[in-house]
């Protein structure tokens, strides 16, 4: 369940340290369901790993006062991927966080992980195969012959077979090539002809490269989700849909102003680029849902490529992995 992003700026390391360092000391108490200021709900919720603009919705939620103006006070935790966000959760470290759903039902599933899914931030996975423009090459079928660069220790990687039958072809059609950093270097760079990494990993560099989406290219697991420990999720139930309401209002403004949202990230990641930010925002658009939820065949299209690719051991029903009851009426 490592993270199968790619390694990132070192001012992700900065601003996941600073992050965690306020996250200890903002509240002044780690308690869940802690009192904080007049009395609020403080809560501790986990990222996969540092400011990105994938977590638009929850720093805009966090940076523009709309978690306290629900009567929370959130801490948010920068980790070092979603092994250690189901962890803290479980452990109680954390009781909320965000990470890709194919990793949360595989953990239900093969450990009895007490988490349960309860919105949707993506519908579809952010997975994408970049290739430079003047390849010519805009599809899967495209790769065949060609040198496809990706990270062994991720989701990507194992899946890459599913993406290539989809379109006809077998690994033994392509060459594979692991790289276990830089994978978007290596692409720009001209080393291989193809990389495989998610669509906002891109930002900064979109213009020269043809993105492919996995989900129109028959392979659509849903993407990242929020979490929640289900047992203070029972005893807090009003606190978590608190948090479900300011969060998606929060994606809601990220998408309708990236301009706003990519400065708020900015301050978080100690960075002085936010268009970098907002570009990220943007490539996400065709991943991105409102609604916070999904239908009953993408959770079972989902558990179909873990058991066959990532070694879910068994398949679940769709209520022991996502509950609608915190979404906004």
């Amino acid at each position: 369940m490592k993270s199968p992003r790619s390694p990132r700026p070192r001012w992700y390391l900065v601003a996941a340290l600073a992050a965690l360092g306020l996250a200890v000391t903002a509240c002044g108490s780690s308690d869940p369901g802690a009192s904080g200021k007049a009395g609020s709900t403080s809560i501790n919720f986990s990222l996969g790993y540092g400011a990105d603009s994938l977590f638009a919705p929850m720093y805009y939620a966090e940076g523009k006062g709309l978690y306290e103006a629900e009567g929370l006070q959130v801490r948010i935790q920068p980790s070092g991927g979603t092994a250690q966000v189901l962890t803290r959760i479980e452990a109680g470290q954390a009781q909320l966080g965000v990470a890709d759903s194919s990793s949360v039902i595989k953990a239900i599933a093969d450990q009895d992980t007490p988490v349960i899914i309860i919105a949707v931030l993506l519908d579809h996975s952010p997975s994408v195969t970049a290739t430079q423009k003047s390849s010519g090459i805009t599809d899967i079928a495209g790769l065949k012959g060609k040198s496809l660069g990706d990270s062994p220790a991720g989701g990507m990687w194992q899946r890459t077979p599913a993406l290539l039958g989809a379109n006809g072809l077998t690994v033994a059609d392509i060459k594979r090539v692991p790289i276990n950093q830089g994978v978007n270097s290596a692409l720009l760079a001209g080393k291989v002809d193809a990389v495989n990494n998610y669509a906002e990993t891109f930002a900064g560099s979109a213009d020269k490269l043809n993105l492919i989406p996995w989900f129109e290219q028959g392979v659509d697991p849903v993407g990242d989700v929020l979490i929640v420990n289900k047992d203070w999720a029972k005893k807090n139930p009003d606190a978590v849909r608190a948090f479900v309401k300011a969060t998606m209002t929060g994606l809601q403004k990220s998408i309708a102003d990236p301009a706003t949202a990519a400065e708020v990230l900015a301050k978080a990641a100690q960075s002085t680029d936010p268009g970098y930010f907002s570009d990220g925002i943007e490539l996400l658009e065709p991943f991105w849902t409102t609604s916070g939820t999904t239908t009953s065949e993408r959770w079972a299209a989902t558990q179909e490529l873990n058991v066959k690719y990532l070694g879910q051991t068994k398949t679940l029903t769709e209520d022991q992995i996502f509950t609608a009851e915190y979404l906004p009426k």
